[in-house]
């Protein structure tokens, strides 16, 4: 009968071989919600500047202040071209944007550079979007589907200085084009969470279609947590909904353990035995081995016991092909502290075939000569080695 352990084999592998797991593992991660986050154009709301400090500012007088931007852009295009120079481009039509979004997008569509002339065009429907989105979201619809994406990231950008009214546009795109809600939910959250509108992130994802909400959930709560735990984990705890409650945990455990995993290792050792404990658990073992395996590692000796609880993370490690590749006695110590047999067995036939690939002899001679290996270890190990790649 197996008894679990952190055996003398394992424990030297623990400590001297999880270096190797922290590059690996870094590589083939994939835990991270799949979103992008909108690009920065480095926009300032009310002035744009060049190197000698501000030039031009907004809270002047309308007729001064379109002479000074009039002269001012064309210094300004005359310049040699640097990212400062750039950005004081971006800076200024972003400004103007918020009075003038007409001949700002005139100016940005003017510039011959067709890389620049995307970034001035975006920091306008940025500027344009912080005081009329649902316009400067037409604007960018009716561009070409090539273009469409990268425009409405902007525009999300800047809807979101205002959360609700970011909301809002988000909730009636979404509506008007279903086939695309998805991606445009997850625009917003994008926009909302680089803005720090966490709350409202997570609250326009509780609201989503149940076709996109388990999605949305995960990507609002992975930026919050990462970012903002307790609100996070406060907000989290007034959830009720089961389905609900899951999706969220998912995106607040990943995103706490890519900032702080030691904070969700304390966490999770006061949950109760089950599901959360193990996604928590599983979330922590994997990035807190990424940074700091030997601290993980001691962690783990000396508050947990191997158990289902550890077992998914425990696997997951054990079964990276280029692991066990490069360390094959590393996964198989890994892979022989895991609690549940049918997993066990199941990942020391994997371990086995991927270690055949390499070097069949090497894995052969391991079988017979270990003298940590169950019975039951062993045989698996020798299935696996039969079967091949």
């Amino acid at each position: 009968m197996f008894t679990p352990r952190w055996s003398t084999f394992s424990l030297c592998v623990v400590t001297l071989g999880l270096s190797v797991v922290a590059y690996l593992w870094g590589k083939h991660s994939s835990s991270n919600p799949s979103f992008e986050a909108p690009r920065s154009t480095h926009v300032r709301a009310t002035r744009a500047t060049d190197a000698n400090g501000p030039e031009y500012s907004r809270d002047v007088p309308p007729p001064a202040r379109e002479r000074n931007f009039a002269d001012r852009w064309t210094e300004w295009q005359t310049q040699a071209r640097t990212p400062g120079t750039e950005r004081n481009l971006m800076d200024a039509l972003n400004g103007l944007a918020r009075s003038d979004p007409a001949r700002a997008m005139t100016l940005a569509l003017g510039e011959n550079n067709p890389m620049l002339r995307e970034r001035l065009r975006d920091a306008v429907l940025q500027g344009w979007a912080a005081v009329s989105p649902e316009k400067a979201g037409g604007w960018a619809m009716a561009l070409p589907p090539a273009d469409r994406r990268q425009a409405l990231m902007a525009v999300f950008s800047g809807a979101a200085e205002k959360p609700g009214e970011a909301v809002r546009f988000g909730e009636n795109l979404c509506q008007q084009l279903p086939a695309e809600a998805a991606d445009y939910g997850q625009l917003l959250i994008a926009a909302l969470t680089e803005a720090g509108a966490y709350e409202t992130a997570a609250q326009f994802a509780r609201g989503g279609s149940s076709d996109h909400v388990s999605a949305w959930l995960n990507a609002a709560y992975y930026q919050w947590a990462m970012r903002q735990p307790e609100p996070a984990l406060k907000a989290f705890g007034a959830i009720t909904d089961p389905a609900i409650r899951s999706a969220a945990f998912l995106g607040l455990t990943a995103g706490w353990a890519e900032a702080n995993p030691a904070a969700v290792a304390s966490y999770a050792l006061h949950l109760p035995a089950g599901s959360d404990r193990a996604e928590a658990l599983g979330q922590m073992l994997s990035q807190w081995a990424t940074r700091d395996p030997l601290t993980a590692s001691e962690w783990m000796l000396q508050n947990l016991n191997p158990s289902t609880d550890l077992d998914g993370g425990v696997s997951a490690v054990a079964s990276l092909p280029s692991l066990v590749s490069q360390r094959p006695e590393i996964a198989i110590g890994w892979a022989e502290n895991i609690a549940d047999p049918h997993l066990r067995v199941t990942t020391l036939t994997t371990v086995a075939q991927l270690w055949t690939q390499r070097d069949p002899e090497g894995a052969r001679s391991f079988i017979q000569s270990a003298s940590s290996l169950s019975p039951e270890e062993r045989a698996a190990l020798a299935q696996g080695l039969a079967m091949g790649p």
